[in-house]
């Protein structure tokens, strides 16, 4: 079905190049050191800019620290505007009350990160909890916990929410740079937890909340549905450094640079082809992606099929005409989508089908999209017929992961989903194609004859 309203893109956009002073101290009771860095502000900057450029989101929520040439123990920022972690919270939880199903949601972090001791919260499989820190971390106020950012994140999502993550940041040890290349703060191995860190997660668990308590690697967040890209492995360093006369981060200089060379509108970008184009551009970090990496950059498209069809707006009856029908496998009830970053998705279901073209709906929201001439569309959600999509399988499977396959088929089809479960393939009477558990623990599928 077509969402009934157009919908609608966030965003939050953080950056912390002053790291306030404060009485928060380090494992050997003193105060504790944190390089302020000088590329995150700009980074915030340039990504508002891209956003704006190539998504016309022109309203991103900014949350800055800029170190002060007066008075290094304060930010340039209104206290309302700056990267704490008060303000961050608050922002996110807006963010979680205001947008709905459908809308899309990006978060960009440039900052400092660190491995921290955990609290009692955190995941019982990890010793140490990836973090990212605010502008007052120092000033004895919480780090934002990746698997706590994780838990708000999946909110979102459970809300039909698309949701893309940029982390420029990093939570390696080791060696630490005197010139402060790194946005690691590697002078210090931890930070006795204070109570206020264990308030921070009070009420927030885990367990019972998601399918899959046991969360990634990678900063603590297993993005199932949404899409994370992050600036290196959580064992890496993030640097930064000078691009086009100003110091960013080499993530996100890598990301800016990318949208530069490649215009959306004309050839959309997928988050995997992103990451694998600007990793030769990086030295000694490699950037990843985790979740859904296959949609399109701020889409819920998948990209594998990329070369739209223009279809004829036909203002008078509401409809939208595409010169491809049944010849082509097109059937009642599959859905495209407007491809254009510059505008919000909308979908459009099919409603009638002849040989070589169909005719699709435009809700009463949606006329400001479709107001040109024409429309670029790309297929969003197939459909095989009016019939079932039945998917046979054996017995040995949870009904968790069958309720993940009904999901994910979903996702693609826009046909009913039947799981059926068979003792015998040879029982069906037709051809088809059969789930089955292997005695090695992996999944099968098998083309069965009848």
């Amino acid at each position: 079905m077509a969402p009934s309203t157009v919908p609608r893109r966030f965003a939050l956009l953080i950056g912390v190049n002053a790291y306030l002073p404060g009485p928060r101290k380090d494992e050997k009771g003193h105060r504790l050191s944190i390089d302020n860095l000088r590329g995150c502000v700009n980074d915030v900057h340039a990504i508002a800019e891209m956003l704006r450029d190539n998504f016309q989101l022109n309203d991103p929520r900014i949350l800055t620290s800029s170190l002060s040439p007066d008075d290094p123990a304060k930010a340039t920022e209104p206290e309302d505007r700056q990267a704490t972690y008060n303000n961050i919270e608050s922002e996110l939880a807006s963010i979680r009350r205001c947008a709905s199903s459908g809308d899309y949601f990006f978060l960009h972090f440039s900052g400092h990160g660190k491995l921290l001791d955990p609290v009692s919260g955190s995941p019982s499989d990890t010793d140490q909890d990836p973090c990212l820190l605010p502008s007052d971390f120092r000033c004895e106020q919480p780090a934002l916990r990746g698997w706590q950012l994780n838990i708000w994140l999946k909110e979102l999502e459970e809300k039909g929410v698309h949701v893309a993550v940029l982390l420029d940041s990093c939570s390696s040890g080791g060696a630490w740079r005197i010139d402060s290349k790194y946005r690691t703060p590697g002078d210090w191995k931890s930070t006795p937890t204070l109570q206020i860190d264990e308030d921070a997660v009070k009420g927030i668990t885990l367990q019972g909340r998601f399918r899959d308590t046991r969360l990634s690697t990678s900063w603590s967040m297993n993005p199932e549905r949404f899409t994370v890209m992050t600036a290196c492995h959580v064992n890496e360093k993030a640097a930064e450094g000078d691009y086009k006369g100003k110091m960013h981060g080499d993530f996100t200089a890598a990301i800016i640079r990318y949208f530069e060379d490649n215009n959306q509108t004309e050839k959309p970008s997928r988050y995997c082809e992103i990451r694998d184009q600007i990793t030769p551009w990086l030295d000694g970090q490699k950037p990843f992606t985790f979740g859904r990496d296959s949609l399109l950059f701020f889409q819920s498209i998948e990209g594998y099929s990329r070369t739209p069809v223009v279809g004829t707006i036909n203002t008078s009856t509401h409809e939208i005409v595409l010169p491809i029908g049944a010849i082509h496998g097109i059937n009642e009830g599959a859905e495209f989508t407007s491809y254009n970053p510059r505008t919000p998705e909308v979908r459009f279901p099919i409603v009638h089908v002849e040989d070589f073209e169909s005719r699709a709906t435009i809700p009463d929201s949606a006329m400001d999209v479709a107001k040109k001439a024409d429309i670029r569309l790309i297929p969003s959600r197939w459909c095989t017929g009016p019939e079932k999509f039945q998917v046979y399988v054996g017995h040995g499977f949870k009904d968790s992961l069958l309720k993940n396959v009904t999901e994910r088929l979903e996702v693609r089809l826009a046909n009913t989903i039947e799981m059926t479960r068979v003792e015998q393939t040879n029982e069906l009477g037709l051809k088809h194609l059969m789930m089955n558990l292997e005695g090695d623990g992996t999944i099968g599928i098998h083309d069965t004859p009848p």
